[in-house]
């Protein structure tokens, strides 16, 4: 059992994930990258809106003649009014791109929480366990000390000579040795886990246990959810659509453009003569102009933009088969592993069983003198063998069930929250 140090703070797996969440600094870029994408996302940048401006000046100018002298000030404002009415419905395609790229960064943060959410639980899992193999190296040591002890009491009595207790104490060395290791590796994995959380130095009891749920799968209900839920081949279903509204703006440019342009102006003019005789003035006009403006040839650049553009749309379709295919591979390799590591488990643990019972016999035995030291040896390695070996057998079918809930979408839920 491992030692937990004063001051420890007790950590499930479930707060350890939400610590990476909130401290991740990708997703925290990534979610700056949302905010823009939703900001950008309204009627206003896609060009619904007409545009007002409104201006002034002032023109001063002194004027000298051979008739008379004058001084000239002259006060201008007005406001303008700019507004497309139509320009081949750019204006509601923009709307929905735009609406596509805040979905898709939508997506691209999904798919980041998803890669926060297995690694924590696979770094998590990795300290439990190694926590279980330094277990399990801390009990072997248990066990070759009291060889030790029990060849040192043989010796005294005369049943046992040196090289016995010299192999026993060498055994309880090498032993002793591993453990250490063991520890190395147990601070090591942890110091792996407080960083995916986005801390340092902190010390943690992790309150969860390693275990797995040998589940059986439905093969081709699963296929049907990671095809529907996979946020990868989601992100591709948005580049489809992006690229299909490439084509349509490439299509609205040979629609005319219809625009209105109206405003007013306000003049006040002061005209000041040496003579006395001033002059002032004030006017004022509005106006309102409807615009109509048509490309009929442009050295056939549109054509060559829509030919583009329903290129890029059908290499997005591509895209797509190829990715649904990989993705299906995936899945299925993923499957055959599950089932694979499933039965390797439970071969695991009838060997430890096994192996359990064998090193209690064996204990009896060599205390009885029916057995000799080195045969003792040979299980008590058997045993910490089959010990190491259930827990890696545990630790890759927890490896190969998160990369199926991640593969499947079932990890991250479409608020882009990790379900527990």
């Amino acid at each position: 059992m491992v030692v937990i140090s004063q001051g420890q703070q007790q950590l499930p797996v479930f707060e350890a994930i939400q610590k990476a969440l909130r401290n991740n600094y990708d997703i925290q870029l990534q979610a700056k990258d949302r905010e823009v994408a939703t900001i950008r996302n309204n009627w206003g940048t896609a060009g619904r809106y007409p545009s007002f401006s409104f201006s002034a000046s002032s023109n001063n100018k002194a004027d000298f003649n051979e008739t008379d002298d004058f001084n000239q000030f002259q006060l201008v404002g007005g406001v303008s009014l700019n507004w497309t009415l139509f320009n081949g419905f750019k204006v509601n395609i923009t709307k929905s791109r735009l609406e596509d790229l805040e979905e898709l960064s939508e997506g691209n943060t999904a798919i980041l929480i998803e890669q926060t959410v297995q690694s924590v639980i696979m770094a998590y899992n990795s300290v439990l366990l190694e926590q279980k193999k330094l277990d399990v190296y801390t009990e072997n040591v248990q066990l070759s000390n009291d060889r030790l002890e029990y060849e040192k009491m043989r010796k005294d009595l005369g049943n046992a000579v040196s090289y016995e207790v010299l192999q026993a104490q060498n055994s309880y060395l090498a032993d002793k040795s591993q453990a250490m290791l063991q520890k190395a590796n147990v601070k090591a994995a942890m110091r792996e886990l407080v960083y995916l959380m986005g801390e340092e130095n902190i010390l943690y009891e992790l309150t969860d246990d390693i275990e797995a749920d040998t589940v059986s799968y439905n093969n081709e209900e699963l296929l049907s959810v990671m095809l529907n839920r996979n946020k990868n081949l989601q992100n591709q279903y948005v580049a489809i659509s992006l690229a299909e509204k490439e084509t349509n703006l490439a299509k609205a440019n040979y629609y005319p453009t219809i625009s209105l342009n109206a405003g007013g102006q306000v003049v006040d003019m002061n005209q000041n003569y040496n003579n006395g005789q001033d002059r002032s003035s004030l006017s004022s006009n509005v106006y309102g102009n409807l615009s109509l403006s048509y490309s009929i040839f442009n050295g056939g650049v549109r054509k060559r933009a829509v030919q583009i553009a329903k290129i890029e749309e059908e290499a997005a379709y591509i895209e797509q088969d190829e990715m649904e295919l990989s993705l299906t591979n995936q899945l299925y390799q993923l499957l055959d592993f599950y089932e694979a590591r499933k039965s390797m488990l439970k071969l695991a643990d009838e060997r430890l069983e096994v192996a359990q019972l064998n090193l209690d016999i064996s204990s009896q035995k060599l205390k009885a003198g029916t057995i000799n030291s080195f045969n003792y040896r040979d299980v008590q390695l058997t045993y910490q063998n089959a010990a190491n070996a259930y827990f890696d057998a545990l630790y890759n079918l927890i490896d190969v069930q998160t990369s199926i809930l991640r593969l499947t979408g079932q990890m991250v839920n479409e608020d882009g929250e990790f379900i527990r």
